[in-house]
C-alpha cells in the first residue's frame, strides 16, 4: 500500500514539472492501445528489456528514425547547440 502512494506522488510531482515546463501531459501518459501493445511486445521477448530495445535498432529504418528523434529532442534542450558550435567553430 505504501509503495502505491510514493507512486502516486512521483507521478504527480513529474506531472507538476510537465505542467511548470509548459508540455502537455495528456500525450505523456500512455493510452490503453499502446499499453497492451507494450505487454505483447514485452511478452514477446520474454519480458527482456536489452533484448526488447535491441529490437528497435536491428531494422535500419527503425534506427535512422531513432537517431532523428534524438537530435529532435536534442534540439530543444540546448545541448545541440553547445555541440554544433563545437564542431563547426568558425575562426
Amino acid at each position: 500500500m505504501v509503495s502505491i502512494i510514493y507512486r502516486l506522488v512521483g507521478f504527480g510531482a513529474f506531472g507538476y514539472v510537465l505542467k511548470m515546463y509548459g508540455f502537455q501531459v495528456g500525450p505523456v501518459i500512455l493510452g490503453p492501445i499502446m499499453e497492451d501493445n507494450y505487454r505483447r511486445a514485452m511478452q514477446d521477448v520474454q519480458h527482456s528489456v536489452p533484448l526488447f530495445f535491441s529490437k528497435f535498432i536491428s531494422n535500419p529504418l527503425m534506427l535512422a528514425l531513432i537517431i532523428i528523434a534524438i537530435a529532435m529532442v536534442g534540439g530543444q534542450v540546448g545541448w545541440w547547440d553547445k555541440i554544433r558550435n563545437s564542431l563547426f567553430r568558425t575562426k
